[in-house]
């Protein structure tokens, strides 16, 4: 992973919710403080709890609009307490 990325944006195309969060938690053990958004058209209760467990801040439902980019963007920027 590049030492240079700030944020991780990642999108689940697994159908059916059968996203692991294996990709996130690896990045997480790496830069533990990166900032990491999944975006998925099917968020499920189960993904949503895998993705919270994996560390990853935001998820956003596809398809979505550049409003919904730009409304996210502040928080990932903004170090949460224990980062």
């Amino acid at each position: 992973m590049p030492e240079h990325a700030t944020t991780l944006f990642h999108y689940a195309l697994n159908p059916g919710g059968y996203w692991t969060g294996g990709r996130a938690r690896t990045i997480r053990h790496a830069r533990p403080n990166m900032p990491m958004v999944v975006v998925s058209g099917c968020i499920t209760q189960k993904l949503h709890a895998r993705a919270t467990a994996a560390g990853v801040r935001e998820l956003i439902c596809k398809p979505h609009e550049v409003e919904e980019l730009r409304d996210v963007a502040p928080r990932l920027i903004t170090p949460r307490i224990g980062d």
